[in-house]
């Protein structure tokens, strides 16, 4: 059985990077531990809560998508993928959830054999009734992303064309009943998670400049026991100026070049769709800042603005273990490092202060909406409140 639970510590004040920290004192339960089942949940797995505050939504490493009263801890359901002969299920990524008249989750289920294929599920919201599954040949890259006024869903993919032969899929389907409505292949790379801004002020890459239509950017990713192009690659996606749906005509991935670094991890997208901030490989976040819309040089292209090395983890080529996460200001950058560290940045990536961790982080941090405190969770289950 696994348990979600809380254990957490104190420290007193420390000085960090000429700064102090002053660690919150120990949380007060508010239930017991929930018992979720079979699964463990690991790496890329995560908890959720729903925008409205009525359901905590966990994805298991089997599969399994555990929902639950965030107040009692009550069970609502447990949504457990159909076995397939000859596969094992996993999943290693968090929900995609669309907050709208009809809300909605996206859960993605790996299914493991000699031919690798993914699932994605639509679960209604807040009761988890099935709406459809949708088959992709390959794995699904992390979680999907949904268009801003809930009509399509994003993918990317990598498929296998032999044993040492990736193909990067970029798929758009439609949301209402999951059916195919573009896909791309590009072969030879393999497509890491996407990141989304919604109705952008404008496309920020060459190019883009008159498009307010969502934003989808994605890097090529890592592969295990495939060979991984050492110059990389970056896209972008939009839908055309006076796109209507009616058909796929003038849809295009856009590559901005080969950046020299690989992410298995999404980009963060703020300041209007303008800014953009990535954990790449090799323990280094890249950071393009849109504060001067007429810049060219600051737009998305592949050399970015600002970048930053940190003490690298093991094996060495790995990404940080976060997304760089803003505060409500988005004016302060925090992120786990490859290494175990939990650094505060500035927006051009100089350091605010580095604290050491005992064990590796291994979840996107939490700032508070006050921006007055923040959480970050390590291996073992220990949670820090600063």
């Amino acid at each position: 059985m696994v348990n979600m639970r809380v254990l957490s510590f104190s420290l007193l004040p420390v000085a960090i990077m000429g700064q102090n920290l002053d660690y919150l004192p120990n949380p007060e339960p508010i239930f017991a531990p929930i018992k979720m089942g079979t699964g463990t949940m690991q790496r890329g797995n995560g908890v959720n809560v729903s925008p409205d505050d009525t359901v905590v939504y966990a994805t298991l490493n089997n599969g399994n998508l555990f929902a639950a009263n965030p107040n009692t801890g009550e069970e609502i359901f447990t949504y457990v993928p159909e076995s397939l002969q000859g596969t094992a299920s996993t999943c290693s990524s968090r929900i995609a959830f669309h907050d709208g008249d009809d809300p909605f989750v996206l859960h993605t289920v790996i299914d493991e054999s000699t031919s690798t294929t993914s699932r994605l599920v639509r679960l209604s919201h807040p009761d988890g009734v099935v709406k459809w599954t949708a088959t992709i040949d390959g794995t699904i890259s992390g979680a999907p992303e949904i268009s801003g006024n809930g009509d399509y869903v994003f993918i990317t993919a990598v498929a296998l064309d032999g044993p040492f032969a990736p193909v990067g899929v970029f798929m758009i389907l439609r949301a209402d009943d999951g059916s195919e409505f573009y896909r791309e292949d590009v072969a030879g790379l393999p497509f890491g998670p996407p990141g989304l801004y919604a109705n952008p002020t404008l496309g920020f890459y060459p190019g883009g400049e008159a498009n307010r239509n969502d934003l989808v950017m994605f890097a090529c990713s890592f592969i295990t026991n495939v060979a991984v192009p050492s110059n990389g690659c970056l896209y972008v996606f939009q839908f055309p100026v006076g796109f209507s749906g009616a058909s796929t005509n003038g849809l295009q991935l856009q590559r901005l070049g080969s950046p020299g670094w690989v992410t298995n991890i999404k980009p963060t997208l703020f300041l209007n769709g303008l800014s953009m901030y990535w954990s790449v490989s090799r323990a280094q976040v890249k950071g393009w800042y849109g504060d001067d819309i007429n810049e060219i040089s600051f737009r998305f292209q592949r050399v970015a603005r600002y970048s930053a090395q940190f003490l690298r983890g093991n094996p060495t080529a790995s990404t940080p273990n976060s997304r760089p996460v803003l505060n409500a200001n988005e004016d302060t950058i925090f992120l786990a490092g490859a290494a175990a560290e939990m650094h505060s940045l500035n927006i051009d990536l100089t350091t605010r202060w580095t604290t050491p961790s005992v064990a590796p982080i291994v979840v996107d941090p939490v700032v508070t909406p006050d921006g007055q405190a923040m959480f970050w969770a390590e291996d073992f289950g220990r949670v820090h409140g600063a």
